[in-house]
């Protein structure tokens, strides 16, 4: 048996069944939580398939949680034997009393028991175990967190959501449950009618159709409770709930203020409104191809190792259009990587311009160019092209103005660094020679 469950994979935070499993819990813990209160409350206790269905599905949890990866501070952990301690230390023991069909075992031995007897009250006991899966909640927010890596703020507003529900439906069965509810209805319209007056009072509307009987302090004194409970709760949510929509795309919000700070300063400044447009245009573009973000300069911090794989996976789309990058040793495209300069060119830019001294060469990722000499456009250039490398070699002015006609993504190799890497990989300077050779005939 042991060798057999060493066989199992260790489920990944990644895995897509990892996520499904976790987001399936997650509602399914909400059905249970409210499905099996709600008996509790009318006292529906019994074995039947609903009953068993939580069973397998809380059963399956604690068999799937021993084998799924953990992060203990900032290391994954996928050795079973660790994950299998660590989860016996932490939600093992309210997960075991979840799934331990403990109502059943008590129904067999003392059978149906009537009602307000103690074993009557001991069973709604038993039957309510499954609801301390609650405990996990803010455990499984944070590995759905992990493994879709969403905004943090909207975890919390789902959560808010979660938890306003759970509060609403054990309101609304306390209310059944002190004698509120017309009696003379089915369980299910008491129901509907107790969460109708629980949203009411939690939100202050109280419309006082339904109410607390006049000569009941029992009821009297709960309704005092739930609109102490429902001003805090609603004061919460409306405190909040702004705040944390207004959070949940944070780069927009940074965006967004950086460009009003733009407008203020330009406007200061009187400057022209083609030029205001130009900036406007740069900024809205930077933010639609990059949200805003400086790459570049995104990643410094990072050890140089893992910088370097960064800059790689960023630079795939130019190193793989690039011919010049095309079977070149690997330890050059590191180099290279980390020697690239980003840039980014508005539409009739001028990149280069005839008769400049040159002090770099450019590489296109994505746009247009076109090749003018004597203002006459004699060649257009698409991704993937390198140019300006001319005037480096011959170490003279430009021979011709390179213009963007559309919006270009350009990678820039200064002088200093292209004569590092020419000396240092005599392949990559034969393939400049060979390029240039080709644009001379």
């Amino acid at each position: 048996m042991k060798s057999l469950l060493n066989k199992i994979p260790v489920i990944t935070n990644q895995c897509r069944f990892n996520v499904f499993w976790n987001i399936f819990i997650l509602i399914f813990i909400l059905f249970s939580s409210i499905v099996i209160s709600y008996r509790i409350s009318f006292g529906l206790i019994r074995p039947d398939i609903y009953y068993w269905i939580i069973v397998f599905v809380f059963a399956m949890d604690v068999f799937l949680s021993f084998f799924m990866d953990i992060r203990i501070k900032y290391e994954v952990i996928c050795d079973q034997r660790m994950i299998a301690r660590n989860y016996l230390k932490t939600f093992f023991i309210t997960d075991f009393l979840a799934f331990i069909p403990f109502f059943f075992l008590a129904f067999l031995i003392f059978g149906q028991q009537e009602n307000k007897t103690f074993l009557h009250y001991f069973m709604l006991v038993l039957y309510g175990f499954p609801i301390l899966k609650l405990y996990k909640i803010r455990h499984i927010f944070g590995e759905i967190q992990e493994s879709l890596n969403f905004n943090p703020n909207v975890r919390r507003l789902i959560a808010l959501g979660f938890w306003f529900i759970i509060g609403v439906n054990f309101i609304a069965l306390g209310w059944c449950g002190i004698g509120a509810s017309e009696k003379d209805r089915s369980f299910f319209d008491q129901y509907i009618r107790a969460i109708y007056w629980t949203l009411t009072t939690i939100a202050t509307i109280g419309y006082g159709d339904y109410s607390p009987d006049k000569n009941s302090n029992l009821q009297i004194i709960y309704t005092i409770i739930v609109e102490i409970i429902g001003v805090g709760v609603f004061g919460y949510i409306i405190g909040n709930i702004s705040l944390l929509i207004a959070n949940i795309d944070m780069a927009r919000a940074q965006f967004m203020k950086h460009m009003e700070e733009i407008n203020v300063s330009m406007q200061s400044k009187n400057l022209p409104i083609s030029i205001q447009n130009k900036v406007k245009n740069y900024y809205y573009y930077l933010w639609e191809t990059r949200k805003g973000f400086d790459t570049g300069n995104l990643f410094t911090d990072l050890p140089h190792t893992l910088s370097t794989e960064i800059l790689m996976h960023l630079n795939r789309d130019i190193i793989a259009k690039v011919s010049l990058f095309q079977h070149t040793d690997e330890i050059f495209i590191k180099e290279i990587v980390q020697l690239l300069e980003p840039v980014v060119f508005l539409p009739n830019d001028y990149i280069i311009t005839q008769g400049e001294y040159g002090d770099c060469m450019y590489f296109l990722s994505s746009g247009e160019v076109e090749i003018l000499i004597d203002n006459k456009v004699i060649n257009k250039l698409g991704a993937g092209s390198p140019f300006g490398e001319t005037a480096l070699l011959k170490d003279e002015k430009r021979t011709a103005s390179v213009k963007a006609v559309t919006y270009c993504d350009l990678y820039r190799l200064s002088k200093e660094n292209f004569d590092k890497l020419r000396s240092k990989y005599p392949e990559f300077d034969e393939n400049i020679k060979k390029i240039m050779a080709e644009r001379q005939k």
